[in-house]
């Protein structure tokens, strides 16, 4: 599965395997997957497939100025093994994105993404950028945006046009014995310029996070749910900065 592009006339492609991976079928165009790339696939606990979709919407392309961080989050759910799949479920418009989806032992579906755009600058004009993690009750159709979970904030290490150095990179989150999670994410907090003849800035680190959704009874509230998914109720949060989320205690 791979995407052609980001615009008119793009599209993103699937192949499958009925064999183990010996063989694969035709390239397919998912045609409710427009605008996409990045696609993470995922086996929910009843049966159906997942996909949770980095949104390239062509209003924000412009705001990229060079950077792809305005992209967001849609999901997609196929009951039929793949043949076909749902309209996209828009989660974030903007700023949300390389996601990563775990099944917990109670079929809930676990969501994480890295926050590069969405944060509002600290006090001193500084931008900050973390790792958030939603919650599906019903195999992928809905999530429950107004109970995330603020795995890590950071605040960033300088302003300007190089202000995203300090962003994070991926995530990838996994399910362990004990019912808890470890989700691992790149982050380029301590990040400088690129020195001469380098590509990328460095350092770039890996952190690890642990921690466990909890099984408290949850508020009625849906302001974040029932907001339109291009406003800024939606996508605008002011965390509270910290360094990384603190690992489980007891």
């Amino acid at each position: 599965m791979w995407a052609t592009g980001k615009g008119a006339g793009k599209a993103c492609l699937l192949r499958s395997s009925d064999d183990g991976g010996r063989t694969w079928s035709a390239c397919r165009e998912i045609a409710e997957w427009g605008w996409t790339g990045e696609i993470v696939l995922h086996r929910a606990a009843n049966g159906d497939m997942v996909a949770a979709c980095r949104l390239s919407l062509e209003q924000y392309l412009p705001k990229h100025m060079g950077i792809d961080h305005f992209a967001g989050i849609g999901t997609s759910v196929s009951g039929d093994n793949g043949k076909t799949w749902s309209e996209l479920s828009m989660l974030y418009a903007w700023g949300r994105h390389q996601t990563s989806m775990v099944t917990l032992d109670n079929g809930d579906i676990v969501l994480t993404y890295v926050v590069r755009q969405g944060y509002v600058d600290t006090a001193d004009g500084y931008p900050q950028f973390g790792i958030e993690a939603v919650v599906s009750y019903d195999h992928g159709r809905t999530w429950d945006l107004d109970h995330k979970y603020i795995l890590a904030v950071w605040k960033g290490n300088r302003k300007g046009p190089d202000a995203w150095y300090a962003s994070p990179q991926r995530t990838s989150t996994v399910l362990l014995p004990d019912g808890s999670l470890i989700t691992v994410f790149g982050t380029g907090y301590r990040s400088s310029p690129p020195p001469p003849g380098a590509q990328n800035h460095i350092p770039q680190d890996i952190a690890l996070v642990r921690w466990r959704p909890h099984n408290k009874e949850l508020t009625a509230d849906d302001t974040i749910s029932s907001a339109d998914f291009l406003s800024d109720t939606r996508n605008v949060f002011d965390p509270r900065t910290s360094k990384y989320a603190m690992t489980i205690v007891s």
